[in-house]
Parts: structure tokens; sequence; C-alpha cells
């Protein structure tokens, strides 16, 4: 039952958002109306957080996850070619 009211909220949510960011004329500036776009292109896919429980609001975990090898591209030297780009890519996926 809990499932189904998260449901039936996110969709209603996304039926206002839709309302909104169609309405003609309200967007005057080019950004604004990329966003808008954007965001009647993804409207069902940004509500999966709050029907799937186990899938968290934003990335932030999996950017923590990334950030200790983006210090080390930014650190190391062995980045300035393909080939050492391709040695650390193989070595962070066998230590991960």
């Amino acid at each position: 039952m809990y499932i189904l009211s998260l449901f039936c909220r996110a969709a209603e949510f996304v039926d206002r958002l839709e309302k909104f960011v169609t309405q003609k004329g309200k967007w005057n500036h080019h950004a604004v109306k990329k966003l808008a776009k954007r965001a009647l292109k993804y409207r069902n896919e940004s509500f999966t957080f709050v029907l799937v429980p186990r899938v968290d609001a934003t990335n932030n975990v999996d950017e923590r996850a990334l950030r200790p090898g983006v210090l080390q591209r930014k650190i190391w030297v062995c980045f300035r070619t393909k080939k050492g780009a391709k040695n650390r890519a193989i070595m962070m996926s066998v230590i991960e």
C-alpha cells in the first residue's frame, strides 16, 4: 500500500511538472527553455528514488567512490599517454 501511495504521489508530481514546463510562451531565456525541455524529457526517470527505496536521491555516494581515482589521476604522471591511462584503468578494475 505504501509503494502504491508513493507511486501515485510521484505520478501526480510528474503531471504537475509536465503542465508547468509545457506552458507556451512562458520561457523566454534560452537556458530556462533548455532546462524545461530536459525536465520534460527525463520526467519519469527523475523520480526513481521515490519509488525504489535503495536508490539514493543523489549520486553523492558514487562520486565519493570515484574521488580517490580522480585525485590520483591529477597527481600521478602516468596518465600523460593513452597507454598509461589504459594501464591505470586496468589496475583500478583489478583493485576494485
